[in-house]
């Protein structure tokens, strides 16, 4: 049979104890929520960037060939159509 270690055991007040899982549950819960939004904000922004992106840089704006600035045209033309 196993002995158990009652020597290496921490007894906490029922305050502490309470205080350390009510700060673990709102780790877990409201943390892990805001990193979930924040990831889907920058998902989000991301496609705002494919689609207005060109658009945010009068440099690269100039840099862009025709072809391809006619692409990106008819992309954003697409986005405000639906």
């Amino acid at each position: 049979m196993e002995k158990k270690n009652i020597e290496n055991e921490v007894i906490k007040s029922p305050q502490e104890s309470f205080r350390i899982e009510y700060f673990y549950f709102f780790y877990i819960l409201y943390i892990d929520k805001a990193i979930v939004k924040l990831q889907n904000r920058f998902e989000q922004f991301k496609i705002y960037e494919d689609i207005f992106g060109f658009l945010f840089s009068i440099k690269n704006l100039k840099l862009l060939g025709c072809v391809l600035l006619k692409e990106k045209c008819l992309n954003l033309e697409k986005v405000f159509e639906t």
